[in-house]
């Protein structure tokens, strides 16, 4: 995988997945003595940057690829992008969600034409039960994070950023299986090696922050936390490291604090005091989750970044 298989897939994209806006926000910029702009990518159709990854892959499965069907597990925003994109393409779609998950969701991956299973009290099970399902009906199986397809289309977010705030110091990324910021931090490293990406993990499940302490995948126990979207209990796997040493090195540079869950929480009322963040009704913990641990969102300071920033986003905020 190398910088030009981003490229590719924003030329893939275009037309299909908009460009979202790249707000300035002046109450994180208070709180934190930088310039900071919120990518809102909560705007997507589906509600998450997850549509450029699942709609990247999508677009390139061969013909009998997509005669056979797909398959995803997620309890969220991956499974609503692989529906919603493979009904656009024509392409029928199973989603395995845990028997916990929100109603709300398991509704939109029907409205969007998906069959829906539930299975297992969490995602680990639903994944192996997906997995089953892949095989008893050959079926092509969409991963959220651990593809380079996915990881090209997530990456173009980075392309935009450069575009939208050319002047930017850093880019702050939630960070759950490494897929979202390793194809961030391979768009924008190749153009502005000096931009600095930080990635925030939830601190009871860090996984990626462990993944690259020990520098082989790691899997975590499970765990409760409030960033559920960002809860992911294993990393790429060794397979796709080997494959991009270049992406892996890009990830050891990258400043990789975690944050309680406690501090996330503060997102909604923090943001509450922001008149353009109190418009945008869709944003949840989201703007300021990326800062504070990330829910949906993807922030970025420029200008004159607080060293304090780089050294943990918790420490920066408070």
């Amino acid at each position: 995988m190398i910088p030009a298989d981003v490229q590719r897939a924003r030329e893939r994209l275009t037309g299909i997945i908009p460009v979202t806006p790249c707000c300035y926000s002046e109450t994180l910029s208070l709180m934190t003595g930088a310039r900071v702009h919120v990518k809102l990518e909560n705007l997507q159709m589906t509600g998450s940057f997850k549509e450029r990854g699942a709609a990247n892959l999508l677009a390139q499965l061969s013909i009998s690829e997509r005669r056979r069907g797909v398959i995803a597990a997620s309890a969220g925003n991956h499974g609503l992008a692989v529906a919603f994109h493979a009904a656009r393409l024509g392409i029928a779609a199973v989603i395995v969600m845990p028997i916990w998950a929100p109603l709300i969701k398991v509704m939109a991956a029907r409205r969007h034409g998906a069959e829906v299973v539930l299975h297992g009290d969490g995602y680990d099970e639903a994944f192996a039960r997906a997995k089953e399902i892949e095989a008893e009906r050959n079926l092509v199986f969409v991963h959220p994070f651990d593809d380079p397809r996915i990881i090209a289309g997530q990456g173009t977010i980075g392309l935009e950023l450069l575009e939208q705030q050319p002047e930017l110091d850093a880019v702050i990324v939630p960070v759950g299986g490494g897929g979202l910021i390793g194809g961030i931090a391979l768009a924008v490293k190749e153009r502005r090696p000096g931009v600095q990406v930080i990635g925030v993990q939830a601190e009871e499940i860090p996984a990626m922050k462990a993944a690259l302490a020990a520098g082989q995948r790691v899997t975590q126990p499970a765990a409760a936390t409030i960033a559920d979207g960002i809860a992911a209990y294993a990393t790429l796997t060794n397979e796709k490291i080997a494959e991009n040493p270049a992406l892996m090195a890009l990830l050891r540079r990258a400043a990789m604090p975690a944050l309680a869950g406690a501090g996330i929480a503060m997102a909604p009322k923090i943001l509450s005091n922001d008149p353009y963040q109190q418009q945008q009704s869709a944003l949840p913990a989201g703007a300021l989750g990326a800062l504070l641990g990330g829910l949906t969102g993807v922030a970025t300071g420029i200008h004159s970044l607080p060293p304090e920033l780089s050294q943990g986003v918790a420490q920066a905020l408070r």
